[in-house]
């Protein structure tokens, strides 16, 4: 009974802290993500820059939550799910950078909602799978 107990003990001190690294794995890259998108804004107005600013970091909030709910003690899976949203975060930049060419508000919009679309999947894919 002892071995189960600490067994089990380990187990939620691993998830407890994979909860904490992907935490700040979505706050660090919303913030690199967040100041790319403000740098290639042409003056926004000041009454919408809440949303303005709300739009970046939506995808990466969404995620962060859903992730938390469905944490995994492996840290394989974590580091996996670190990479993915990670390039996720990369290709977005070059798309806010314009690598892609001009990208219009509406498919931005929209870019965004698949961003997020795609965390919460790998999400659920990557952490959920026991």
């Amino acid at each position: 009974m002892s071995d189960e107990h600490n067994a089990a003990g380990l187990r939620y001190e691993r998830v407890v802290i994979n909860r904490r690294l992907v935490t700040w794995a979505h706050v660090l890259l919303a913030l690199g993500t967040a100041l790319i998108y403000l740098s290639q804004m042409r003056r926004p107005a000041v009454y919408t820059a809440k949303y303005v600013v709300l739009l970046p970091l939506l995808p990466y909030l969404l995620s962060a939550l859903h992730a938390r709910n469905i944490m995994t003690p492996h840290r394989g899976r974590v580091f996996a799910f670190i990479l993915a949203i990670a390039l996720g975060s990369m290709l977005m930049g070059s798309v806010l950078l314009g690598a892609y060419g001009s990208v219009s508000g509406l498919i931005l919009v929209l870019l965004f909602a698949l961003q997020t679309i795609a965390y919460m999947g790998a999400a659920g894919v990557i952490l959920g799978g026991e």
